[in-house]
């Protein structure tokens, strides 16, 4: 409701801006009854200010009134008053005078209310906008109920349920998540499976616009499996996605779950976009977050370019492939590879012992990084880790370690007809080649030897150092081999020479951020690491 609340105050400020500009220039006019309706207006939108139950109702009332002062104004003067225009696409975009929150809840929680008890948190939420949305669409304030950890229709099923609880009918629309690997590759069934449901196909194209909504998520998939493979499961899975909806006559918003750093889905749009299917351009939708917000809407100027950006790529849409997802076998080999390599890392309990000790993990509860807690469980574990926190841990000792571990040694176990086809591969394969560009991007970046500063000054055992050390130092070379292999370049400067210059000017501006934020670790000083992630995130240029 605050967040709401803080939208509606600068949009009713917007309002209140036009409106007295429109009353100066009905002021010059013989027309009394446009002063009569610019009345009404004015009157409608004061009625707005507090958000309280059966507001849809008001917001519908005002907009009416602003609909029918632009007719008036239209047939009286001629042409619309140019802040009238925008008043109408505003109230076009945001029908409630509100801009519209996603509620998000994980299908554990769901499944675990279907036993009854104390009302949660997301059926105490769905209550409140039950009674601000009475009288119009609850779709106004908040875009649909996304369902994270989605695993099976059940999950979905339980939070219909709920949803049809509040509302008498399943209006807000239910948004799986699949973001780890079991669930990518079951989502085309749990889909199936979806759209089989009479409730839910009934809902979908009575209530929800006719749009099936799925969300992709990246951090988790990255955390479990690595960047490549886990870009690689998303690719296979939107693809398959947009084929079943496309012979269902169901119409796809897929959400792209990323962030900014490459651990986490981030990139140049076009980048990004080089490998979506064709449902996935047509209506774009992404989590912006972080530091991307202030980089990408920073001045009006930005975000214009930034909009043209994606106007751009989305534009693309009518002419993408509609053929089956495609890719060699030696791509999917490697990337399974990959991913065990990873796996087999990840899950090692010394491995795990280093990341509490040697990272700032054991101290993120002291950060205020958002709503969710930094961990799942007490016990440290793979399952446990949150993903965020897990990406900004390996960003701020600027390993950046998702990205690239098991790469390196993949490509070494390749066999040279391997090699030779994922050279090919990076000519045609633009989920593999846009992997090559962020993975050469990443190494400019990593700083192994302010990375072994942090395992130096943790609690490890000095043969514990030493040997996270050779592995780290060895498994990094083996990745710049690769590199070097794909891309037939010694040099990553001839690659990108404008990043080797942006990092040789940061670099030594964050240096000292490191080493203060190894002293805040060792003396538990909260706030001094507070001022150290955030100054590290600036020059990084990502949180991770």
């Amino acid at each position: 409701l605050e967040s709401l609340v803080l939208s509606r105050g600068r949009i009713l400020e917007f309002c209140e801006e036009s409106m007295r500009e429109i009353f100066r220039a009905l002021q010059t006019l013989p027309e009394s009854s446009l002063v009569e309706a610019w009345s009404v207006v004015a009157g409608c939108l004061s009625r707005l200010e507090k958000l309280k139950k059966g507001d849809a109702r008001r917001a519908k009332a005002a907009r009416v009134a602003i609909y029918r002062f632009a007719e008036l104004y239209q047939s009286g003067i001629g042409a619309l008053h140019p802040r009238l225009l925008e008043l109408q696409n505003l109230v076009h975009l945001f029908p409630a005078f509100v801009v519209p929150l996603e509620f998000r809840e994980s299908s554990d929680v769901l499944m675990a209310e279907v036993s009854g008890g104390r009302p949660i948190a997301i059926e105490r939420m769905l209550g409140a906008l039950a009674g601000i949305s009475e009288g119009g669409d609850p779709r106004w304030y908040v875009r649909g109920l996304i369902v994270s950890m989605t695993g099976e229709l059940a999950h979905l099923q339980a939070a219909a349920r709920l949803v049809k609880r509040k509302f008498g009918k399943i209006s807000l629309p239910i948004v799986p998540l699949f973001e780890n690997a079991a669930a990518l590759g079951a989502s085309v069934e749990i889909i199936k499976a979806l759209l089989a449901d009479k409730r839910l196909a009934t809902a979908l194209r009575t209530h929800w616009g006719g749009y099936l909504e799925i969300m992709v998520g990246y951090s988790d998939s990255s955390k479990e499996n690595g960047v490549f493979p886990s870009r690689r499961l998303i690719a296979e899975a939107m693809h398959r996605l947009d084929q079943l909806c496309r012979a269902k006559k169901v119409t796809p918003l897929f959400f792209q779950g990323s962030g900014g750093s490459v651990d986490r889905g981030g990139g140049n749009i076009t980048e990004q976009t080089a490998w979506w299917p064709a449902g996935a351009l047509r209506n774009y939708k992404v989590t912006l977050q972080g530091e991307m917000v202030e980089r990408s809407l920073a001045t009006p100027e930005i975000t214009r370019r930034q909009l043209e950006r994606i106007a751009a790529a989305a534009g693309r849409w009518r002419k993408v492939s509609k053929a089956p997802f495609k890719e060699s076998k030696e791509v999917k080999a490697f990337a399974k590879r990959i991913q065990d390599l990873y796996r087999a890392e990840i899950h090692k309990p010394e491995f795990l012992n280093m990341v509490e000790r040697a990272t700032p993990y054991q101290f993120l509860d002291a950060l205020r990084i958002g709503s969710r807690p930094s961990k799942r469980v007490t016990q440290l574990s793979v399952a446990g880790l949150r993903a965020i926190p897990w990406v900004l841990c390996w960003t701020q000792s600027r390993v950046l370690f998702p990205t690239w571990w098991g790469v390196g040694l993949a490509w070494e176990k390749a066999l040279s007809a391997e090699r030779a086809a994922l050279k090919k591969a990076y000519r045609q394969d633009p989920v593999f080649a846009t992997y090559v560009r962020a993975l050469v991007f990443t190494i400019a970046k990593v700083q192994l030897a302010v990375w072994f500063l942090y395992l130096e000054r943790s609690a490890l055992s000095k043969d514990q150092v030493h040997a996270h050390q050779a592995r780290f130092a060895a498994e990094f070379e083996r990745a710049q081999e690769f590199a070097r292999g794909i891309l037939g370049k010694q040099n990553f400067a001839e690659w990108t020479p404008w990043l080797i210059e942006s990092i040789a000017l940061r670099s030594p501006m964050i240096h000292p951020l490191n080493l203060l934020q190894l002293l805040a670790l060792e003396r538990k000083d909260a706030d001094l690491l507070r001022i150290t992630v955030t100054g590290i995130a600036s020059g990084m240029m990502t949180t991770g």
